[in-house]
């Protein structure tokens, strides 16, 4: 029973209360992603991060945490008298599971006094935690906080949780309804792009892009999925503009991500003819050129959408564009021009310098 307090949020029911280390070993539980069933969104802690938080208790004489831990329970899970809130199955850390592993690290021995420390701290030290009431399972409530505390300023991969929630978005889709195209199916749509890109033996793209499950190897794959689904997001907007008016049904879903895989292909298919050189011999990627990361698909397939119209005219103003530009293989190198220029600001600049808004000079 945990001293609370009830607030809400829009339409988000929830309570903030505090509750000692041992309390929230007892009382929550982190779901991490499972790769058979593909459910949950949560990775394995990182040791390197939570033992730097047991080093951190263990140095500092007063340590202090104020963010709050972030937990989700659905709404049979508890009870609230309007003063007490008795918790009745686990609730889901959303967001803290470090700070958790890092108190409970030194339980399990992390240094000569450790054990002393944890039981100290258990009993002078509150960790403040908000409840988030998730009323229905399928809610986007709750991996939407995990992406939109994690996502900015914080060195926390999110792709597990993007994944899920596009599975949830597509899933809630009704097959012979169309429904408006708002931002949550662009995203799906962006990454399941992404994903077939990736899988397709025949494509440019094929195993060249880091999944949602997968750690990666930068010296054979340029860019993470999130990344790529950023980068054709714009394409995305414009194929939902201009050939759906912003409506789909579930059961035009595959064949509406097949067009527009078709769409990304042949675009980057003016890309390798302009700068060849910036791949193998054979056309596959060279790891010595920015042009498959994110400094490059950011900007070009940035330039193309604003020029594609859903027919050939599109795609030859982007090859005349292309042809017109300054920019040289070399500018494209590892360690060359562009690098350092990874960011939407600098994606900005990139463009207005291919497409002749900005001169070398001005850059």
């Amino acid at each position: 029973m945990f001293e609370s307090l009830q607030l809400k949020q829009e339409n988000v029911l929830m309570y903030m209360t505090k509750m000692k280390i041992s309390e929230l070993e007892k009382y929550s539980v982190v779901k991490h992603y499972n790769a058979t069933n593909e459910t949950d969104y949560q990775r394995p802690p990182m040791p390197a991060h939570y033992r730097k938080i047991a080093k951190y208790f263990m140095t500092e004489s007063k340590p202090i945490l104020p963010s709050a831990i972030i937990a989700a329970m659905g709404k049979d899970d508890y009870e609230y008298d309007g003063t007490n809130l008795i918790i009745k199955n686990k609730i889901r850390i959303v967001d803290g599971q470090h700070r958790i592993e890092g108190m409970k690290c030194l339980k399990e021995g992390y240094s000569k006094n450790s054990i002393d420390r944890y039981k100290e701290l258990n009993e002078t030290f509150d960790l403040p935690v908000i409840i988030m009431v998730i009323e229905d399972p399928n809610d986007l409530i709750e991996i939407d906080a995990f992406i939109n505390l994690n996502s900015k300023g914080k060195k926390v991969r999110t792709d597990l949780a993007v994944a899920l929630k596009n599975k949830k978005t597509k899933s809630a889709m009704d097959n012979s309804k169309c429904c408006e195209v708002d931002d949550d199916i662009k995203l799906a749509i962006s990454m399941e792009v992404s994903n077939k890109l990736n899988g397709n033996p025949t494509s440019k793209w094929y195993g060249l892009i880091i999944q949602a499950d997968e750690v990666g190897n930068r010296n054979e794959q340029p860019i993470s999925i999130i990344a790529f689904s950023r980068s054709i997001r714009p394409i995305v907007d414009r194929y939902c503009e201009l050939k759906l008016n912003n409506q789909l049904c579930a059961e035009k879903y595959e064949e509406v991500v097949d067009d527009i895989c078709g769409v990304i292909e042949n675009a980057w298919k003016c890309v390798e003819e302009r700068w060849s050189e910036c791949f193998n011999d054979d056309g596959s990627y060279n790891s010595s050129y920015n042009i498959c990361k994110g400094i490059g698909v950011n900007t070009l397939f940035g330039v193309f959408s604003e020029v594609y119209d859903n027919n050939v005219t599109g795609y030859d103003n982007f090859k005349e564009i292309l042809n017109k530009t300054e920019i040289d293989v070399k500018d494209w190198l590892v360690g060359g021009t562009f690098t350092g220029y990874a960011s939407y600001q600098g994606f900005s600049l990139i463009k207005k310098l291919i497409k002749g808004q900005l001169s070398r000079n001005e850059f």
